[in-house]
């Protein structure tokens, strides 16, 4: 799953949120440009996600057609809709934002990173996102849940979570028929919604918003993740409606359609893995797994030989089980942000040493994100899966009949990347047995000649969607532009920069793009403490008034437990 919102390193933003008065904008709606032809009825939000965001937030339903290859069909879907309203008036339009996944809810995370989206865009755009059209709890219309008893969806699941190594041919091909049954399960209960939630209807949804809003021809979208696979479907499908695109943390959408598995999405994550224990050394003196090595190359096989350990000597913790499963999940959440980074070291060292040395209350925190919290929780997290394959695999074109045409896959998936390769292997095998396909693909080759040009961004570093893929679509993009963010994690605005913003906001006020090959340095760096809002003080960019400390290490916890 490659989700933006786990990378996010708002670092402090929770905290100004909870302590701090909304900024005034009144009358947002009466002088937004976008709102004068809206046929959205915008509504306060809910506390829980009112209280989440610095400033003032609206809220609404809106239904878009259900299927629509259906031309004589009036049923609709009902979406659920946030808006941050433009911080200065008047509002120059409307920005649609997606956070990955595919399936990531946007309610939340529109509302949570509303400073960051708001100084990224000038403050001039009203900001726009929406939950997917299966969202669990939000839509009655289109729920994707495959299994008709939690028991068989528990087992089904679990087989599918113990990603094994490509080595490991008795393990793969147990995965291999869990598989299977998911397959099989979804298409004996979700045959019909599952046609109906696919990348081409999500890019159509984009669109029917974006003309409720009383901006028809007048399309602005801003993608993370898999939200770039979305927004490169979106522009090559409606290049004379784009008005400005941001696709940031790129994917490579040709594999994300057309490929076995996701391949390229794969081939920095043993680089940035490595990253970790380098700037460990660079900050020995506050990072306690340092003392166990004196180059990159020896903390990494430390980490390995704990790797090997839980392997056949797997620790009992709280509700789940430690074992080398369960470490690679907490490893590849450490690709998404830097900010984990001393945390993740942290957490390594101490199961290194001896039990009766073990800081409890930490390792609790560590280990967070693998317990099961109560059955609902766990219920959930298993729906979200079903959803993102939901959708992968429907998108998908490749299938593969048996697990000795597969094998070659999980081959090359081993050879690409250590940490990422058995991730990656479930979902392939998923989607290599896959029987519903969406019943709108895009076919073309995403080459396209938008109305305006779209700006692609990729951190030097990125170990979920390396820059590589940025330049692969911008190759097919008439006047796009890569900019490069010189550091860790997944996307860039996961990195407090001062050019990242600089650039960002020309872009959406100006239409200013990035000279080619620009590369823009973070104020970041592991280990330090700068964060979102301390960037926005050194621009001058007007912070809510805040007593609440800015360290985020509840932010960070959150952030790793939703990654894994």
């Amino acid at each position: 799953m490659v989700s933006f919102k786990t990378s996010l390193p708002i670092i402090g933003l929770a905290a100004y949120a909870q302590a701090a008065p909304a900024i005034s904008t009144a009358n947002s709606s009466a002088n937004s440009t976008s709102s004068n032809n809206s046929k959205i009825n915008w509504t306060q939000c809910p506390a829980v996600v009112a209280n989440a965001s610095v400033y003032p937030v609206e809220c609404a339903k809106y239904g878009v057609p259900l299927d629509y290859t259906d031309e004589k069909s009036n049923k609709t879907t009902l979406l659920s809709l946030i808006r941050v309203p433009a911080v200065k008036q008047p509002s120059l339009g409307s920005i649609l934002l997606n956070y990955g996944g595919p399936g990531e809810e946007a309610i939340f995370t529109t509302a949570q990173t509303s400073l960051i989206l708001s100084m990224f865009s000038g403050g001039r755009y009203d900001l726009v996102a929406f939950d997917p059209r299966h969202f669990s709890g939000v839509s009655d219309t289109l729920p994707f849940t495959c299994f008709t008893s939690d028991f068989q969806q528990q087992s089904v699941m679990e087989a599918l979570g113990a990603a094994p190594q490509h080595d490991n041919r008795e393990a793969i091909g147990h995965a291999w028929a869990a598989a299977g049954l998911f397959g099989q399960a979804c298409a004996a209960t979700q045959n019909e919604t599952g046609s109906l939630i696919g990348t081409a209807f999500a890019a159509r949804d984009v669109l029917s918003i974006t003309t409720a809003l009383g901006e028809q021809d007048k399309v602005r979208f801003w993608g993370f993740s898999y939200g770039t696979t979305l927004g490169a479907t979106l522009v090559s499908m409606f290049p004379e409606k784009i008005e400005g695109v941001i696709l940031d943390g790129v994917q490579n959408p040709h594999e994300y359609y057309h490929a076995d598995a996701d391949f390229e999405e794969w081939t920095q994550s043993d680089e940035v893995f490595s990253a970790i224990f380098e700037h460990c050394l660079k900050n020995a003196d506050r990072c306690p797994l340092a003392r166990r090595g004196n180059s990159t190359a020896e903390l990494e096989k430390v980490y390995w030989s704990l790797y090997d350990k839980l392997r056949y000597d797997p620790i009992p913790a709280g509700t789940a089980i430690l074992d080398h499963y369960a470490l690679n999940q907490l490893s590849s959440s450490a690709l998404y942000t830097s900010y984990s980074w001393p945390n993740f070291t942290t957490g390594i060292d101490m199961l290194l040493g001896s039990p009766k040395d073990y800081d409890l209350d930490f390792l609790a925190g560590f280990l967070a994100p693998l317990q099961i919290v109560d059955d609902t929780s766990a219920r959930a997290g298993e729906r979200v899966i079903q959803s993102f394959n939901g959708i992968h695999c429907g998108d998908r074109v490749n299938r593969l009949s048996s697990l000795e045409e597969f094998m070659p896959v999980s081959q090359r998936l081993g050879q690409i990347s250590r940490i990422m390769g058995t991730t990656e292997g479930p979902v392939a095998m998923t989607c290599a047995q896959w029987k519903i396909d969406a019943k709108e693909r895009y076919k073309g080759d995403f080459k396209a000649a938008p109305r305006k040009p779209v700006l692609l961004v990729g951190n030097s570093y990125d170990g979920h969607t390396p820059i590589v893929s940025a330049r692969n679509v911008s190759s097919g993009f008439q006047g796009s532009t890569v900019l490069e963010v010189k550091g860790y994690g997944h996307a860039s605005i996961g990195l407090p920069s001062k050019c990242t913003v600089q650039k960002y906001s020309a872009y959406w006020i100006n239409g200013t793009m990035p000279e080619p090959n620009t590369v823009c340095e973070v104020d970041y760096k592991p280990w330090s403490n700068v964060t979102w809002p301390s960037v926005a003080k050194e621009i001058g960019w007007e912070l809510p008034n805040s007593k609440a400390d800015a360290t985020g290490s509840s932010v960070v916890t959150r952030m790793v437990r939703a990654a894994v």
